[in-house]
């Protein structure tokens, strides 16, 4: 994973990962609301905000799963932006979003 974090002033923090390969689980909170921490992967870009959310990415079969623990992501894909909200997953593939679904007991 590369990551280019920039901080400016007291409510200008943004930052950036680029997931290349494999899985990050981020967790984020205390930034406040202006605050904006992004993983993006080569078809899709989760924008992270006081959550706990796992990316995993395989570029080689184009697919970018979700797994959202905690809070509420946005997700956006070339043409479309879809909001995942806790206790949900969801599968980017080529692309294109397919239906969130409830995370197994085993995975909440």
């Amino acid at each position: 994973m590369r990551a280019v974090l920039n901080k400016g002033g007291d409510l200008s923090r943004y930052g950036v990962a680029d997931l290349i390969r494999g899985i990050a689980r981020v967790m984020t909170k205390g930034y406040g609301k202006q605050a904006a921490f992004s993983v993006r992967t080569g078809t899709s870009l989760c924008g992270i905000r006081g959550t706990d959310v796992s990316v995993f990415f395989d570029p080689d079969a184009d697919i970018v799963d979700y797994k959202l623990y905690e809070g509420v992501v946005e997700i956006k894909t070339p043409g479309l932006t879809t909001q995942l909200e806790a206790g949900n997953q969801l599968r980017v593939r080529g692309g294109v979003p397919e239906e969130p679904e409830a995370l197994r007991d085993s995975e909440s």
